[in-house]
Parts: C-alpha cells; sequence; structure tokens
C-alpha cells in the first residue's frame, strides 16, 4: 500500500469516527493519528465514560471498520447509533 492509500484510508476513517463519534472535535480526532486506541480516551473526556464504556465502543467501532473491509464484501459498514451519554 502507498502512502496516497494510507492518508486516503485514514481520511476516510476519521470521517467515521465523526460520523459515529460526533461529539469529538476535529482536533481530538486529528490527535488519535491512525492509533485507534487513543481514542478511548477521546470518548471518556467527550461522552463522560467510564474507560471500561469507552474500550467497548472503541472495539465496537474498529469492528465494523473491519467488517467493511472484508475481501469480496461490497456492503458499507453498519450504521450503529450515537453513543449515550453515561450518567
Amino acid at each position: 500500500m502507498n502512502i496516497d492509500t494510507t492518508k486516503r484510508d485514514w481520511t476516510d476513517v476519521k470521517d467515521k469516527i465523526k460520523a459515529r463519534f460526533g461529539k469529538l472535535t476535529d482536533e481530538s480526532v486529528d490527535s488519535v493519528k491512525e492509533n485507534l486506541d487513543l481514542l478511548t480516551g477521546k470518548l471518556q473526556t467527550a461522552y463522560g465514560y467510564a474507560k471500561e464504556q469507552a474500550e467497548k465502543e472503541v472495539k465496537t467501532f474498529k469492528a465494523s471498520l473491519h467488517e467493511a473491509t472484508k475481501p469480496g464484501d461490497e456492503k458499507q459498514a453498519p450504521t450503529s447509533p450515537a453513543p449515550q451519554k453515561v450518567a
């Protein structure tokens, strides 16, 4: 995979992060810099999640990305509802 493809792929992932986690700022998403594990802390801050809930959200999001990129699978990634603020 060349660098242009990698940058384009990351742009697509950033767009999906923004769509899924609307409370995250562009700056927060950009600071993840292709390391989705850093997304956990961003979700804790933006949504008030406990660490375990944030990790679960990231795991679910990663799974949706992998589902969307399975070879031979032409369908889009399933859209899951936006996360709810935990009281």
